[in-house]
Protein backbone atom coordinates (compact mmCIF):
# COMPACT_ATOMS: atom_id res chain seq x y z
CA UNK A 1 0.00 0.00 0.00
CA UNK A 2 1.40 3.40 -0.84
CA UNK A 3 0.45 6.75 1.18
CA UNK A 4 1.17 9.93 0.91
CA UNK A 5 2.35 13.04 2.99
CA UNK A 6 1.15 16.17 3.39
CA UNK A 7 2.93 19.18 2.20
CA UNK A 8 2.47 22.89 1.16
CA UNK A 9 4.56 22.49 -2.04
CA UNK A 10 3.56 18.74 -3.32
CA UNK A 11 -0.12 17.75 -4.84
CA UNK A 12 -1.39 15.35 -2.10
CA UNK A 13 -2.06 11.38 -2.98
CA UNK A 14 -3.83 9.18 -0.56
CA UNK A 15 -3.36 5.87 -1.67
CA UNK A 16 -5.77 3.23 0.57
CA UNK A 17 -5.43 -0.44 -0.31
CA UNK A 18 -9.19 -1.38 -0.61
CA UNK A 19 -9.21 1.22 -3.50
CA UNK A 20 -6.94 -0.05 -5.85
CA UNK A 21 -7.21 -1.74 -8.30
CA UNK A 22 -6.10 -5.57 -8.97
CA UNK A 23 -5.69 -7.92 -11.59
CA UNK A 24 -4.14 -11.27 -11.53
CA UNK A 25 -1.16 -11.87 -13.77
CA UNK A 26 1.61 -15.14 -14.44
CA UNK A 27 4.80 -14.86 -15.62
CA UNK A 28 4.67 -16.88 -18.78
CA UNK A 29 7.19 -18.44 -21.88
CA UNK A 30 7.17 -16.23 -24.55
CA UNK A 31 5.10 -17.79 -27.67
CA UNK A 32 4.96 -16.84 -31.56
CA UNK A 33 1.56 -16.98 -33.30
CA UNK A 34 1.69 -18.25 -36.64
CA UNK A 35 -1.86 -17.44 -37.42
CA UNK A 36 -3.44 -18.88 -41.27
CA UNK A 37 -3.54 -15.59 -42.60
CA UNK A 38 0.15 -15.59 -41.98
CA UNK A 39 0.90 -18.53 -44.08
CA UNK A 40 -1.76 -18.35 -46.05
CA UNK A 41 -3.02 -22.03 -45.60
CA UNK A 42 -5.83 -24.49 -44.00
CA UNK A 43 -6.47 -23.29 -40.16
CA UNK A 44 -5.42 -27.10 -39.03
CA UNK A 45 -2.46 -28.37 -38.72
CA UNK A 46 -1.64 -32.10 -38.00
CA UNK A 47 2.58 -33.32 -37.98
CA UNK A 48 5.03 -30.76 -37.37
CA UNK A 49 8.95 -31.87 -38.01
CA UNK A 50 12.19 -29.87 -38.48
CA UNK A 51 14.78 -30.25 -41.31
CA UNK A 52 18.63 -30.49 -40.60
CA UNK A 53 18.42 -27.12 -42.46
CA UNK A 54 16.43 -25.70 -39.63
CA UNK A 55 13.54 -25.28 -41.96
CA UNK A 56 10.01 -26.28 -40.40
CA UNK A 57 7.62 -29.12 -42.40
CA UNK A 58 3.78 -28.97 -41.43
CA UNK A 59 0.88 -31.03 -42.82
CA UNK A 60 -1.78 -28.75 -43.26
CA UNK A 61 -5.15 -28.90 -44.33
CA UNK A 62 -4.34 -27.70 -48.10
CA UNK A 63 -0.97 -29.35 -48.18
CA UNK A 64 2.93 -29.19 -47.25
CA UNK A 65 3.69 -25.68 -45.59
CA UNK A 66 7.48 -24.93 -45.58
CA UNK A 67 8.99 -22.24 -43.04
CA UNK A 68 12.26 -21.35 -43.40
CA UNK A 69 12.27 -18.82 -40.68
CA UNK A 70 10.84 -15.91 -42.76
CA UNK A 71 8.63 -16.89 -45.50
CA UNK A 72 5.64 -20.18 -45.88
CA UNK A 73 5.31 -21.36 -48.79
CA UNK A 74 2.45 -24.43 -49.55
CA UNK A 75 2.56 -27.30 -51.94
CA UNK A 76 -0.70 -29.11 -51.97
CA UNK A 77 -1.37 -33.17 -52.89
CA UNK A 78 -3.51 -32.81 -55.64
CA UNK A 79 -6.65 -30.92 -53.42
CA UNK A 80 -6.34 -33.55 -50.74
CA UNK A 81 -6.20 -32.74 -47.42
CA UNK A 82 -3.13 -34.06 -45.37
CA UNK A 83 -3.15 -35.42 -42.55
CA UNK A 84 0.68 -36.33 -41.99
CA UNK A 85 4.39 -36.04 -42.65
CA UNK A 86 7.55 -37.32 -42.36
CA UNK A 87 11.46 -35.96 -43.49
CA UNK A 88 12.97 -39.10 -44.71
CA UNK A 89 16.39 -39.96 -44.53
CA UNK A 90 16.58 -40.15 -48.51
CA UNK A 91 15.66 -36.40 -48.86
CA UNK A 92 12.13 -37.21 -49.43
CA UNK A 93 9.85 -35.51 -47.49
CA UNK A 94 6.85 -37.77 -47.06
CA UNK A 95 3.15 -36.99 -46.94
CA UNK A 96 -0.43 -38.67 -46.50
CA UNK A 97 -4.05 -37.16 -46.03
CA UNK A 98 -7.46 -37.93 -47.01
CA UNK A 99 -7.36 -40.91 -49.48
CA UNK A 100 -3.87 -40.21 -50.91
CA UNK A 101 -0.03 -40.73 -49.93
CA UNK A 102 3.18 -40.01 -51.19
CA UNK A 103 6.34 -37.87 -51.22
CA UNK A 104 8.19 -34.50 -52.45
CA UNK A 105 11.34 -33.87 -53.69
CA UNK A 106 13.33 -30.98 -54.12
CA UNK A 107 13.78 -29.51 -57.99
CA UNK A 108 16.15 -26.89 -59.42
CA UNK A 109 13.61 -23.82 -58.78
CA UNK A 110 14.45 -24.66 -54.92
CA UNK A 111 10.87 -25.75 -54.71
CA UNK A 112 9.61 -29.29 -54.42
CA UNK A 113 7.35 -31.24 -56.50
CA UNK A 114 5.07 -34.35 -55.72
CA UNK A 115 4.72 -38.20 -56.21
CA UNK A 116 1.96 -39.71 -55.60
CA UNK A 117 2.50 -43.02 -54.36
CA UNK A 118 -1.41 -44.62 -53.62
CA UNK A 119 -1.64 -44.42 -57.45
CA UNK A 120 0.29 -47.46 -57.69
CA UNK A 121 -2.57 -49.20 -55.25
CA UNK A 122 -5.24 -51.56 -56.92
CA UNK A 123 -8.12 -50.02 -58.56
CA UNK A 124 -10.83 -49.34 -56.07
CA UNK A 125 -8.44 -49.59 -52.87
CA UNK A 126 -9.45 -48.00 -49.95
CA UNK A 127 -6.83 -45.97 -48.80
CA UNK A 128 -8.35 -43.76 -46.12
CA UNK A 129 -6.98 -40.98 -43.54
CA UNK A 130 -3.05 -41.79 -43.28
CA UNK A 131 -2.29 -40.57 -39.64
CA UNK A 132 0.95 -41.01 -39.31
CA UNK A 133 4.59 -41.69 -41.28
CA UNK A 134 7.50 -43.80 -40.04
CA UNK A 135 10.28 -44.76 -41.41
CA UNK A 136 12.35 -47.89 -40.38
CA UNK A 137 15.75 -48.51 -42.45
CA UNK A 138 14.89 -48.21 -46.16
CA UNK A 139 10.98 -49.25 -45.54
CA UNK A 140 8.32 -46.19 -45.10
CA UNK A 141 5.50 -47.04 -43.65
CA UNK A 142 1.90 -44.96 -44.39
CA UNK A 143 -0.11 -45.86 -40.93
CA UNK A 144 -4.05 -45.12 -41.98
CA UNK A 145 -7.39 -45.59 -39.82
CA UNK A 146 -7.63 -49.26 -40.75
CA UNK A 147 -4.00 -50.45 -42.68
CA UNK A 148 -0.48 -50.25 -42.71
CA UNK A 149 1.11 -49.55 -46.30
CA UNK A 150 4.76 -49.91 -46.85
CA UNK A 151 6.91 -48.68 -49.40
CA UNK A 152 10.37 -50.70 -50.09
CA UNK A 153 12.70 -51.19 -52.97
CA UNK A 154 9.95 -49.08 -55.33
CA UNK A 155 7.67 -51.36 -54.36
CA UNK A 156 4.15 -50.40 -52.59
CA UNK A 157 2.78 -52.93 -49.96
CA UNK A 158 -0.08 -53.06 -47.95
CA UNK A 159 -1.56 -54.94 -44.69
CA UNK A 160 -5.13 -54.55 -43.23
CA UNK A 161 -5.97 -54.60 -39.47
CA UNK A 162 -9.20 -55.80 -38.51
CA UNK A 163 -10.01 -52.92 -36.12
CA UNK A 164 -9.20 -49.10 -35.81
CA UNK A 165 -5.55 -47.91 -35.18
CA UNK A 166 -5.19 -45.26 -32.80
CA UNK A 167 -1.92 -44.18 -33.86
CA UNK A 168 1.65 -46.20 -34.14
CA UNK A 169 5.40 -46.10 -33.49
CA UNK A 170 8.86 -47.84 -34.12
CA UNK A 171 10.52 -48.01 -30.70
CA UNK A 172 13.70 -50.37 -30.01
CA UNK A 173 13.04 -51.82 -33.97
CA UNK A 174 9.58 -53.14 -33.17
CA UNK A 175 6.48 -51.51 -34.46
CA UNK A 176 3.77 -50.69 -32.35
CA UNK A 177 0.24 -49.66 -32.66
CA UNK A 178 -2.54 -48.29 -30.21
CA UNK A 179 -6.21 -49.97 -31.27
CA UNK A 180 -9.41 -50.40 -30.04
CA UNK A 181 -7.89 -54.24 -28.38
CA UNK A 182 -4.43 -52.09 -26.54
CA UNK A 183 -1.01 -52.12 -27.64
CA UNK A 184 -0.10 -54.64 -30.26
CA UNK A 185 3.37 -55.49 -31.97
CA UNK A 186 4.18 -56.15 -35.51
CA UNK A 187 5.14 -59.81 -35.70
CA UNK A 188 5.53 -60.52 -39.55
CA UNK A 189 2.51 -59.30 -40.60
CA UNK A 190 0.54 -60.14 -37.70
CA UNK A 191 -0.07 -58.11 -34.08
CA UNK A 192 0.10 -59.43 -31.03
CA UNK A 193 -0.78 -57.78 -28.14
CA UNK A 194 0.85 -56.53 -24.94
CA UNK A 195 -0.69 -58.13 -22.29
CA UNK A 196 -2.13 -55.80 -19.28
CA UNK A 197 -2.81 -53.17 -22.54
CA UNK A 198 -6.38 -53.95 -22.51
CA UNK A 199 -7.23 -51.62 -19.85
CA UNK A 200 -5.86 -48.61 -21.28
CA UNK A 201 -8.68 -47.84 -23.44
CA UNK A 202 -7.76 -44.69 -26.85
CA UNK A 203 -3.81 -44.48 -26.56
CA UNK A 204 -2.56 -40.96 -27.63
CA UNK A 205 0.93 -41.58 -28.17
CA UNK A 206 3.73 -44.10 -27.65
CA UNK A 207 7.50 -42.64 -26.26
CA UNK A 208 10.77 -44.06 -25.41
CA UNK A 209 11.59 -43.12 -22.24
CA UNK A 210 14.85 -44.84 -20.03
CA UNK A 211 14.58 -47.78 -22.72
CA UNK A 212 11.17 -48.42 -21.87
CA UNK A 213 7.47 -47.18 -23.48
CA UNK A 214 6.00 -44.65 -22.11
CA UNK A 215 1.70 -44.55 -23.22
CA UNK A 216 0.01 -41.59 -22.82
CA UNK A 217 -4.23 -42.27 -23.07
CA UNK A 218 -6.82 -40.36 -24.10
CA UNK A 219 -8.31 -39.94 -20.59
CA UNK A 220 -6.88 -42.60 -18.10
CA UNK A 221 -3.15 -40.87 -17.45
CA UNK A 222 -0.06 -42.69 -18.70
CA UNK A 223 1.53 -46.20 -18.48
CA UNK A 224 4.99 -47.97 -18.54
CA UNK A 225 5.81 -50.80 -20.35
CA UNK A 226 8.87 -52.79 -19.76
CA UNK A 227 8.70 -55.34 -22.30
CA UNK A 228 6.75 -57.59 -19.96
CA UNK A 229 4.18 -55.82 -17.45
CA UNK A 230 2.48 -52.81 -18.46
CA UNK A 231 1.90 -50.62 -15.34
CA UNK A 232 0.33 -47.04 -14.46
CA UNK A 233 2.46 -43.95 -14.29
CA UNK A 234 1.17 -42.00 -11.57
CA UNK A 235 1.48 -38.12 -11.91
CA UNK A 236 0.70 -34.72 -11.51
CA UNK A 237 -0.59 -34.46 -14.73
CA UNK A 238 -3.19 -37.59 -14.38
CA UNK A 239 -6.97 -35.01 -13.70
CA UNK A 240 -5.46 -33.23 -16.67
CA UNK A 241 -5.38 -35.53 -18.97
CA UNK A 242 -8.72 -36.80 -17.32
CA UNK A 243 -10.46 -34.13 -18.08
CA UNK A 244 -9.31 -32.17 -21.19
CA UNK A 245 -8.68 -35.45 -23.78
CA UNK A 246 -5.45 -36.03 -24.66
CA UNK A 247 -4.94 -36.06 -28.14
CA UNK A 248 -0.84 -35.77 -28.83
CA UNK A 249 2.50 -36.51 -27.16
CA UNK A 250 6.01 -35.46 -27.63
CA UNK A 251 9.05 -36.23 -25.30
CA UNK A 252 12.22 -34.60 -25.07
CA UNK A 253 14.69 -35.95 -22.83
CA UNK A 254 12.66 -35.80 -19.33
CA UNK A 255 9.92 -32.93 -20.32
CA UNK A 256 6.60 -34.57 -21.59
CA UNK A 257 3.87 -31.99 -23.63
CA UNK A 258 0.56 -33.46 -24.01
CA UNK A 259 -1.84 -32.00 -26.25
CA UNK A 260 -5.48 -31.71 -25.49
CA UNK A 261 -8.39 -31.16 -27.34
CA UNK A 262 -10.32 -28.45 -24.70
CA UNK A 263 -6.57 -26.75 -22.69
CA UNK A 264 -3.95 -26.34 -24.40
CA UNK A 265 -0.51 -28.50 -23.89
CA UNK A 266 1.05 -29.75 -20.36
CA UNK A 267 4.15 -29.79 -20.10
CA UNK A 268 5.11 -32.42 -17.06
CA UNK A 269 8.67 -33.31 -16.00
CA UNK A 270 8.61 -37.24 -15.63
CA UNK A 271 11.53 -36.87 -12.88
CA UNK A 272 10.38 -33.75 -10.78
CA UNK A 273 6.73 -34.52 -11.02
CA UNK A 274 5.67 -31.08 -12.14
CA UNK A 275 3.46 -29.45 -14.53
CA UNK A 276 2.29 -26.44 -16.11
CA UNK A 277 -0.56 -25.47 -18.32
CA UNK A 278 0.21 -23.19 -21.29
CA UNK A 279 -3.13 -22.67 -22.98
CA UNK A 280 -5.21 -19.63 -24.76
CA UNK A 281 -4.46 -17.61 -21.28
CA UNK A 282 -0.72 -18.20 -21.53
CA UNK A 283 -0.31 -16.88 -25.05
CA UNK A 284 -1.48 -19.85 -27.47
CA UNK A 285 -4.05 -18.75 -30.33
CA UNK A 286 -6.16 -21.64 -29.85
CA UNK A 287 -6.65 -24.00 -27.02
CA UNK A 288 -6.79 -27.70 -29.43
CA UNK A 289 -3.61 -29.09 -29.92
CA UNK A 290 -3.70 -31.20 -33.23
CA UNK A 291 0.31 -32.04 -33.29
CA UNK A 292 3.55 -30.97 -31.32
CA UNK A 293 7.47 -31.44 -32.03
CA UNK A 294 10.78 -30.19 -30.07
CA UNK A 295 13.20 -28.33 -32.46
CA UNK A 296 16.59 -28.97 -32.13
CA UNK A 297 16.41 -25.14 -30.20
CA UNK A 298 13.96 -27.21 -27.70
CA UNK A 299 11.60 -24.92 -28.94
CA UNK A 300 7.95 -26.82 -28.73
CA UNK A 301 6.11 -26.11 -31.85
CA UNK A 302 2.57 -26.97 -31.82
CA UNK A 303 0.08 -27.51 -34.52
CA UNK A 304 -3.60 -26.39 -33.52
CA UNK A 305 -6.83 -26.60 -34.98
CA UNK A 306 -6.32 -23.27 -36.13
CA UNK A 307 -3.15 -21.85 -36.63
CA UNK A 308 0.81 -22.58 -35.69
CA UNK A 309 2.43 -21.75 -32.69
CA UNK A 310 6.18 -22.02 -31.07
CA UNK A 311 6.37 -22.14 -27.62
CA UNK A 312 9.60 -20.83 -26.92
CA UNK A 313 11.30 -23.21 -24.14
CA UNK A 314 14.69 -22.32 -23.16
CA UNK A 315 14.27 -18.49 -23.47
CA UNK A 316 15.35 -16.63 -20.82
CA UNK A 317 12.56 -13.95 -21.15
CA UNK A 318 9.09 -14.65 -20.00
CA UNK A 319 6.17 -12.23 -20.33
CA UNK A 320 3.01 -10.88 -17.98
CA UNK A 321 -0.38 -11.52 -19.64
CA UNK A 322 1.10 -13.47 -22.87
CA UNK A 323 0.26 -11.68 -26.03
CA UNK A 324 -2.93 -9.79 -24.20
CA UNK A 325 -1.94 -5.82 -23.31
CA UNK A 326 -4.06 -5.78 -19.97
CA UNK A 327 -1.89 -3.29 -18.73
CA UNK A 328 -1.09 -1.06 -21.84
CA UNK A 329 1.96 -0.89 -23.23
CA UNK A 330 5.25 -1.55 -21.07
CA UNK A 331 7.85 1.15 -21.10
CA UNK A 332 9.89 0.32 -18.05
CA UNK A 333 10.39 -1.74 -15.06
CA UNK A 334 12.01 -2.29 -11.95
CA UNK A 335 12.26 -4.17 -8.22
CA UNK A 336 12.21 -1.60 -5.63
CA UNK A 337 12.20 -2.57 -2.24
CA UNK A 338 11.32 -6.23 -3.02
CA UNK A 339 8.13 -5.17 -5.33
CA UNK A 340 8.33 -4.94 -9.06
CA UNK A 341 6.97 -2.04 -10.74
CA UNK A 342 5.85 -1.84 -14.06
CA UNK A 343 5.29 1.65 -16.54
CA UNK A 344 2.64 1.34 -19.16
CA UNK A 345 0.78 3.92 -21.25
CA UNK A 346 -1.99 3.32 -18.40
CA UNK A 347 -0.23 4.27 -15.13
CA UNK A 348 1.59 2.48 -13.02
CA UNK A 349 1.62 -1.17 -11.77
CA UNK A 350 3.01 -3.10 -8.95
CA UNK A 351 3.30 -6.67 -8.40
CA UNK A 352 5.45 -9.30 -6.96
CA UNK A 353 8.68 -10.61 -8.93
CA UNK A 354 8.44 -14.17 -9.30
CA UNK A 355 10.39 -16.95 -11.01
CA UNK A 356 7.51 -19.24 -11.53
CA UNK A 357 5.87 -19.63 -14.56
CA UNK A 358 1.70 -19.86 -15.22
CA UNK A 359 1.30 -18.84 -11.67
CA UNK A 360 -1.04 -16.64 -10.77
CA UNK A 361 0.15 -13.52 -9.26
CA UNK A 362 -1.48 -10.10 -8.04
CA UNK A 363 -1.32 -6.82 -10.28
CA UNK A 364 -2.11 -3.55 -8.56
CA UNK A 365 -2.82 -0.39 -10.21
CA UNK A 366 -1.31 2.55 -8.55
CA UNK A 367 -4.33 4.90 -8.09
CA UNK A 368 -3.42 8.66 -9.21
CA UNK A 369 -1.04 7.59 -11.46
CA UNK A 370 -3.30 7.44 -14.68
CA UNK A 371 -1.40 8.21 -17.58
CA UNK A 372 1.92 7.84 -19.51
CA UNK A 373 4.35 6.73 -17.14
CA UNK A 374 7.55 6.61 -19.19
CA UNK A 375 11.18 5.43 -16.86
CA UNK A 376 12.28 4.54 -13.19
CA UNK A 377 15.38 6.14 -11.46
CA UNK A 378 16.20 4.38 -7.99
CA UNK A 379 18.16 6.96 -5.79
CA UNK A 380 18.54 8.00 -2.54
CA UNK A 381 16.41 5.28 -1.52
CA UNK A 382 13.62 6.25 -3.51
CA UNK A 383 11.68 5.53 -6.71
CA UNK A 384 11.21 8.17 -9.06
CA UNK A 385 9.39 7.57 -11.52
CA UNK A 386 8.92 10.01 -14.61
CA UNK A 387 5.65 10.67 -16.59
CA UNK A 388 3.82 12.46 -18.62
CA UNK A 389 2.25 14.06 -15.01
CA UNK A 390 5.66 14.51 -13.98
CA UNK A 391 7.65 13.05 -11.25
CA UNK A 392 6.20 10.49 -8.70
CA UNK A 393 8.27 9.57 -5.87
CA UNK A 394 7.94 6.29 -3.93
CA UNK A 395 9.30 5.79 -0.71
CA UNK A 396 8.34 2.37 0.98
CA UNK A 397 4.81 2.50 1.53
CA UNK A 398 4.54 6.03 0.38
CA UNK A 399 4.03 8.30 -2.41
CA UNK A 400 4.35 12.07 -3.53
CA UNK A 401 3.77 14.14 -6.17
CA UNK A 402 6.32 16.66 -7.40
CA UNK A 403 3.87 19.43 -8.35
CA UNK A 404 5.15 22.09 -11.30
CA UNK A 405 6.90 19.83 -13.91
CA UNK A 406 5.41 17.79 -16.79
CA UNK A 407 6.15 15.81 -19.86
CA UNK A 408 9.08 13.94 -18.08
CA UNK A 409 10.84 11.48 -20.06
CA UNK A 410 13.80 10.52 -17.77
CA UNK A 411 15.84 11.50 -14.55
CA UNK A 412 19.45 11.28 -13.69
CA UNK A 413 22.24 12.08 -10.80
CA UNK A 414 24.90 14.13 -11.55
CA UNK A 415 28.39 12.85 -10.51
CA UNK A 416 29.60 15.11 -6.87
CA UNK A 417 26.47 16.65 -6.41
CA UNK A 418 24.08 13.82 -4.43
CA UNK A 419 21.69 16.67 -3.70
CA UNK A 420 20.54 17.41 -7.51
CA UNK A 421 19.06 15.53 -10.12
CA UNK A 422 18.25 16.95 -13.56
CA UNK A 423 14.52 15.85 -15.39
CA UNK A 424 14.63 15.63 -19.34
CA UNK A 425 11.39 17.28 -20.39
CA UNK A 426 9.65 16.68 -24.26
CA UNK A 427 6.52 18.19 -26.12
CA UNK A 428 5.48 21.80 -25.15
CA UNK A 429 7.55 21.40 -21.62
CA UNK A 430 11.03 20.54 -23.73
CA UNK A 431 14.30 21.58 -22.33
CA UNK A 432 16.05 19.86 -18.81
CA UNK A 433 14.66 21.03 -15.40
CA UNK A 434 16.42 20.50 -11.64
CA UNK A 435 14.91 18.74 -8.80
CA UNK A 436 17.04 19.85 -5.40
CA UNK A 437 17.00 17.45 -2.51
CA UNK A 438 15.56 20.36 0.61
CA UNK A 439 15.50 19.75 4.16
CA UNK A 440 15.14 15.70 3.07
CA UNK A 441 12.56 16.65 0.35
CA UNK A 442 12.84 16.66 -3.02
CA UNK A 443 11.12 19.40 -5.08
CA UNK A 444 11.58 20.96 -9.02
CA UNK A 445 13.74 23.88 -8.41
CA UNK A 446 14.40 25.34 -11.76
CA UNK A 447 13.93 24.97 -15.53
CA UNK A 448 18.34 25.41 -16.86
CA UNK A 449 18.58 28.40 -19.38
CA UNK A 450 19.68 28.06 -23.09
CA UNK A 451 18.42 24.36 -23.79
CA UNK A 452 14.95 24.04 -25.42
CA UNK A 453 15.04 20.96 -27.03
CA UNK A 454 13.20 17.74 -26.12
CA UNK A 455 15.32 15.42 -23.96
CA UNK A 456 14.25 11.81 -24.68
CA UNK A 457 16.86 10.04 -23.82
CA UNK A 458 19.51 11.12 -21.36
CA UNK A 459 22.42 10.49 -19.49
CA UNK A 460 25.37 12.00 -17.15
CA UNK A 461 28.74 11.51 -17.80
CA UNK A 462 30.70 10.03 -14.77
CA UNK A 463 32.51 13.14 -13.84
CA UNK A 464 31.99 16.92 -14.65
CA UNK A 465 28.86 18.41 -15.56
CA UNK A 466 28.35 16.74 -18.61
CA UNK A 467 24.98 15.51 -20.23
CA UNK A 468 24.09 13.59 -23.28
CA UNK A 469 20.40 14.64 -24.69
CA UNK A 470 19.02 12.69 -27.47
CA UNK A 471 15.95 13.15 -29.34
CA UNK A 472 14.54 11.89 -32.97
CA UNK A 473 14.51 15.54 -34.84
CA UNK A 474 18.28 16.88 -33.22
CA UNK A 475 20.35 13.72 -32.92
CA UNK A 476 22.89 13.49 -30.32
CA UNK A 477 23.68 16.13 -28.68
CA UNK A 478 26.33 16.78 -25.54
CA UNK A 479 25.94 19.55 -23.18
CA UNK A 480 28.00 21.44 -20.51
CA UNK A 481 26.37 22.81 -17.64
CA UNK A 482 27.07 25.55 -15.62
CA UNK A 483 29.07 25.35 -12.03
CA UNK A 484 25.76 26.48 -10.26
CA UNK A 485 23.42 24.15 -12.89
CA UNK A 486 21.51 27.29 -13.67
CA UNK A 487 22.06 26.97 -17.60
CA UNK A 488 23.59 25.16 -20.40
CA UNK A 489 26.97 26.68 -21.56
CA UNK A 490 28.15 24.88 -24.44
CA UNK A 491 26.07 22.13 -26.93
CA UNK A 492 28.10 19.77 -29.50
CA UNK A 493 25.76 17.65 -31.77
CA UNK A 494 26.94 14.81 -33.10
CA UNK A 495 25.29 13.28 -36.14
CA UNK A 496 26.91 13.84 -39.77
CA UNK A 497 26.12 12.16 -43.02
CA UNK A 498 26.88 8.84 -41.89
CA UNK A 499 24.73 8.83 -38.98
CA UNK A 500 21.88 11.42 -39.96
CA UNK A 501 19.59 12.13 -37.40
CA UNK A 502 15.46 11.35 -37.68
CA UNK A 503 15.56 8.01 -36.15
CA UNK A 504 14.96 7.93 -32.47
CA UNK A 505 18.53 7.30 -30.50
CA UNK A 506 18.91 4.83 -27.00
CA UNK A 507 22.20 6.51 -24.72
CA UNK A 508 23.64 3.31 -22.99
CA UNK A 509 26.60 2.84 -21.22
CA UNK A 510 29.35 -0.32 -22.06
CA UNK A 511 32.16 -0.77 -20.18
CA UNK A 512 32.06 2.85 -19.00
CA UNK A 513 31.96 3.70 -22.68
CA UNK A 514 29.13 6.39 -24.02
CA UNK A 515 27.39 4.05 -26.79
CA UNK A 516 24.52 5.82 -28.97
CA UNK A 517 22.19 2.72 -30.12
CA UNK A 518 20.51 3.56 -33.45
CA UNK A 519 18.99 2.93 -36.43
CA UNK A 520 22.69 3.38 -38.18
CA UNK A 521 24.08 0.83 -35.96
CA UNK A 522 26.18 1.55 -32.68
CA UNK A 523 28.49 4.52 -31.93
CA UNK A 524 30.77 5.02 -29.17
CA UNK A 525 32.23 8.45 -28.38
CA UNK A 526 36.09 8.99 -28.91
CA UNK A 527 36.98 11.75 -26.23
CA UNK A 528 39.82 12.13 -27.61
CA UNK A 529 38.57 13.37 -31.07
CA UNK A 530 35.74 14.89 -29.27
CA UNK A 531 33.42 12.51 -32.27
CA UNK A 532 31.03 9.44 -32.33
CA UNK A 533 32.56 6.56 -34.00
CA UNK A 534 31.23 3.31 -35.18
CA UNK A 535 31.44 0.40 -32.58
CA UNK A 536 32.67 -2.07 -35.16
CA UNK A 537 33.96 -4.20 -32.21
CA UNK A 538 30.28 -4.54 -30.00
CA UNK A 539 28.45 -4.75 -33.78
CA UNK A 540 30.68 -7.80 -34.73
CA UNK A 541 29.65 -9.36 -31.61
CA UNK A 542 26.09 -8.74 -31.79
CA UNK A 543 24.22 -8.47 -35.38
CA UNK A 544 26.80 -6.76 -37.25
CA UNK A 545 25.58 -2.91 -38.77
CA UNK A 546 22.36 -3.34 -38.18
CA UNK A 547 19.07 -0.97 -36.51
CA UNK A 548 19.43 -1.44 -33.34
CA UNK A 549 16.62 0.19 -30.85
CA UNK A 550 17.89 -0.88 -27.25
CA UNK A 551 21.23 -1.98 -25.56
CA UNK A 552 22.13 -2.06 -22.27
CA UNK A 553 24.76 -3.96 -19.94
CA UNK A 554 23.70 -6.27 -16.98
CA UNK A 555 25.42 -6.41 -13.40
CA UNK A 556 26.76 -9.64 -14.92
CA UNK A 557 28.35 -8.17 -17.91
CA UNK A 558 25.40 -9.86 -20.33
CA UNK A 559 24.24 -7.56 -22.89
CA UNK A 560 20.33 -7.23 -23.57
CA UNK A 561 19.69 -5.23 -27.13
CA UNK A 562 16.42 -5.13 -29.48
CA UNK A 563 17.56 -6.06 -33.18
CA UNK A 564 14.95 -6.62 -36.51
CA UNK A 565 12.19 -5.96 -33.37
CA UNK A 566 13.33 -9.25 -31.27
CA UNK A 567 14.57 -9.32 -27.81
CA UNK A 568 18.50 -11.06 -27.87
CA UNK A 569 21.13 -11.60 -25.46
CA UNK A 570 24.86 -11.95 -25.40
CA UNK A 571 26.09 -13.65 -22.24
CA UNK A 572 29.33 -12.53 -21.13
CA UNK A 573 32.13 -15.45 -21.53
CA UNK A 574 34.17 -14.68 -18.00
CA UNK A 575 37.04 -16.92 -19.34
CA UNK A 576 37.79 -15.00 -22.54
CA UNK A 577 36.46 -11.48 -20.69
CA UNK A 578 33.96 -11.11 -23.55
Amino acid sequence: MLTAMKSKSYFILTLLLLLSVQLNAGWQRPVTNYTRHTYKAGNQNWMLQQHDNGWMYVANSNGLLEFDGASWNLYPIRNAKARAMRIGNDGRIYIGGIGRFGYFTPNRLGGLDYTCLSDNLPPNSIVGVIWNILQDKERIYFQSDRSLFYWENNKLEYLEYPGEIYTSAILYNKFYIGAAEGVLVMDGKKFSLVPGSEMLGRVSGLLPYSGKILIATRYNGLFIYDGETVQKFNSVADSFMQHNRVFCAALNQSLLALGSVQDGVCLLDLEKDEMNVISINSGLQNKTVLSMSFDALNNLWLGLDNGIDCVHLSSPVSSLYGNKPVIGSGYSSIVYQGKLYLASNQGLYTTLPSTELNKEIPMTFVPGTGGQMWSFLNYDGKLFCASDNGVFVIDGDKMEHLDGIKGVRSLVPLNGRPDVLIAGTYGKYSGLHLLKKVAGRWQPAFRLKNFTYAAKSLMAESSGNALWVTNKDRGVCRLILSDDLQEVVSLKKYNHSAFPSGYDIFLTQVNSETVAVSHYGLWRYNQATDSLEEYHELENMLDGKAAYSYLTMDMAHNIWYVSGEALKLLRYDAVKNT
